[in-house]
């Protein structure tokens, strides 16, 4: 016969009456998350409309326990989707839709550890050597195609601050990073590299390319005057990193080569004794590097144009 201590009563009392009475649907959720992930949702989310929303996610997305973890830590219920977009006017909608929820704002880069005067080549070279955690904050389908990615236009030749292609919405996605608050030419630069991309880079079977603009801060008023009017799907979002001293999370070593893509593992870590704690576990095998499906882009280096296969 099986003994139930008493703090695990405790524990499963708490559970019972965190989900009771919630429907046959939530129930259904609540039996496919391991016993570690309801722990941490009873002891570090107290509003009940957020704690189911992580329920959901965590059952859909898969995260591991010290990802659901990460994503509590930083706020993700009250980041994500909110970011300021023209999706409504520049996309299907079906797409608008997914792509407004597949974005948030702010980003958190609490992995950073850089000054207060940081310029953004420097922040987009620490993002590039810890891209497993800016993957991770980025969500699920973003495949990493690589930084300073040359475009040629006519005689002239421009470079993006960083591509990725999301698997998901099955388009590429321009950032570029900003450390400074948002100026309403931001916009008219990210309007011609989304022409730009869509024109050289973009497959017929792609969506439009969407654009992701980080910046220190932003004003509302002045981010919706500027995104009005353009014929290209942008995004304006805050980017939120702690001041050297405060850094938190986890460093993730090095950077994978581009076209890795983060997978957020279905399978609970186990910590033992002689086994790497569970966020190295996860770090570690954080990557699949198998070719990414139905892309058919041949991605020569990090610092090198993409050209069609």
């Amino acid at each position: 016969m099986r003994v139930f201590s008493r703090t695990n009563l405790f524990y499963m009392r708490q559970v019972y009456g965190a989900w009771s009475g919630m429907g046959d649907t939530v129930q259904q959720l609540v039996g496919q998350l391991p016993w570690g992930h309801h722990l941490i949702l009873l002891a570090r989310v107290s509003e009940p409309s957020a704690r189911l929303w992580y329920l959901e996610q965590a059952v859909l997305q898969g995260w591991s326990r010290s990802i659901l973890s990460i994503h509590v830590a930083s706020g993700l219920h009250k980041r994500q989707g909110k970011a300021l977009s023209n999706f409504s006017t520049t996309l299907a909608s079906p797409q608008a839709a997914l792509a407004q929820q597949a974005l948030r704002d702010p980003y958190v880069f609490d992995f950073l550890s850089l000054g207060p005067n940081v310029q953004e080549r420097e922040l987009e070279l620490a993002l590039v050597a810890h891209v497993q955690r800016f993957l991770l904050e980025l969500g699920v389908g973003f495949a990493f195609v690589g930084r300073q990615v040359h475009l040629e236009v006519g005689q002239e030749d421009f470079f993006l601050d960083l591509l990725f292609y999301n698997l998901k919405l099955r388009c590429f996605v321009v950032i570029e990073l900003k450390a400074v608050p948002f100026k309403p030419e931001f916009a008219g630069k990210m309007n011609f590299y989304l022409s730009a991309v869509d024109a050289q880079l973009r497959h017929p079977e792609d969506r439009p390319s969407i654009g992701l603009l980080l910046c220190h801060s932003k004003d509302r008023l002045v981010v919706e005057y500027a995104l009005r009017g353009l014929g290209t799907p942008i995004v304006v979002a805050g980017a939120h990193r702690p001041l050297t001293g405060q850094r938190g999370g986890q460093e993730a070593e090095g950077a994978p080569p581009p076209g890795c893509f983060w997978r957020e593992d279905r399978e609970t870590c186990r910590a033992s004794p002689g086994r790497p704690s569970c966020e190295e576990e996860v770090t570690r095998n954080a990557f699949s590097c198998t070719p990414l499906p139905q892309v058919g882009w041949l991605i020569r280096s990090s610092t090198e144009s993409v050209h069609a296969s």
